[in-house]
């Protein structure tokens, strides 16, 4: 049959809002093309200003925790880069490494490998399609409370690298709502073009 259950539909949209598009599920009449090229339009614009919200609440929060626990170290460029490398480091282990440990054990068939590189590849938007996790082995929907599980996970998970780049830009550029920007130095409010 080619019709979509309401979680195909489901993981459909999210795989098509945060653009990881596995390539698994895909309309195939001109009307579902059209709606699903205005739906991208849409939704993918408004996928982006709430992970770049959410990637800024979350980097104020490392400025806070920074501050608190680095607010000894005088050198700011020291400071970013142990700010940087304990959100690396832990971000890599929350967002790719648990998970890569959790699929293997709830994906038939997957190695630990196979479940980080499905890690991978989604969040960074890659979405090959080779592996698709919450599908059996024709392809169908396996459990609808997983396939909600990984939309939770692809959304959070995508606010990891927005933000590594919020903390970042505000280094590069300076905030007045981080420490990491709390440098010397003229602050920006808005980039006028």
């Amino acid at each position: 049959a080619n019709y979509l259950l309401y979680f195909d539909a489901y993981y459909f949209c999210v795989s098509v809002a945060t653009t990881t598009g596995y390539g698994h599920v895909y309309p195939i009449t001109t009307g579902g093309k059209f709606f699903m090229m205005f739906y991208a339009m849409v939704s993918v614009p408004l996928m982006i200003i709430i992970m770049a919200d959410i990637g800024r609440k979350l980097a104020n929060l490392i400025g806070m925790a920074e501050a608190k626990v680095l607010g000894g170290v005088n050198s700011r460029h020291l400071r970013f880069f142990l700010v940087c490398a304990l959100t690396v480091v832990s971000g890599f282990v929350i967002f790719l490494i648990i998970p890569g440990a959790i699929f293997t054990q709830l994906e038939d068939y997957w190695s630990f490998m196979d479940g980080f590189y499905y890690s991978f590849v989604t969040l960074s938007t890659i979405g090959f399609g080779d592996l698709v996790a919450g599908m059996d082995a024709r392809g169908a929907i396996a459990n609808n409370v997983y396939v909600v599980a990984l939309s939770i996970y692809t959304v959070l998970g995508l606010t990891f690298p927005a933000t590594l780049w919020v903390l970042v830009s505000d280094y590069l550029y300076g905030s007045k709502d981080t420490e990491q920007g709390q440098g010397e130095g003229p602050k920006t409010e808005a980039v006028g073009i």
